[in-house]
């Protein structure tokens, strides 16, 4: 198996522990034994959970980019913004509450993921302005004020929805 394959192997069997137990709960030595392989193998191809995780969240959001990039072309800035929330929402619900709130810890705590970006931060603010600028909100409202009721609204969602195991 070449490395890349192994590599990918890894961050799938890993992906799916992330799912079902918390962070802390999954060891190096249950990935390795999943995947197939030693865990001299593991610090080899991928060096420390710490560095899996972060490969894990780097790969799902370049997915999730290129998701929102394909999904939203051509749309009108509402439209953006309802396929933005919906392709999130399926993120997070594919992913699981004990994966999303190990993210949400992670933010909460201030600890950055390396190239981390702020990627629905990002994409919202673009799209209200577009929106905003092509007459699709209320002019009541500015769009600093549209952008901060929404993004604070799902980062408000997302943590509830983590607090109750993923039944609200």
């Amino acid at each position: 198996m070449l490395k890349h394959e192994l590599k990918d192997k890894i961050v799938a069997v890993a992906s799916n522990l992330f799912k079902e137990k918390n962070y802390e709960d999954v060891s190096i030595r249950e990935i390795s034994h999943l995947s197939g392989i030693s865990i001299g193998s593991f610090y080899r191809y991928v060096g420390s959970k710490e560095k899996l995780f972060e490969i894990f969240h780097n790969e799902l959001k370049e997915n999730v980019i290129e998701t929102v990039t394909d999904k939203t072309y051509n749309l009108s800035g509402i439209q953006k913004i309802e396929t933005l929330f919906n392709i999130y929402i399926d993120t997070i619900y594919t992913h699981g509450y004990k994966c999303t709130s190990f993210f949400l810890v992670l933010l909460i705590e201030n600890k950055k993921l390396s190239r981390s970006t702020k990627t629905l931060y990002t994409f919202l603010k673009n799209y209200i302005n577009e929106a905003f600028k092509n007459g699709e909100f209320n002019k009541k409202y500015d769009p600093d004020y549209i952008f901060s009721s929404l993004y604070s609204s799902i980062g408000g969602t997302v943590l509830d929805w983590c607090t109750c195991k993923g039944n609200t």
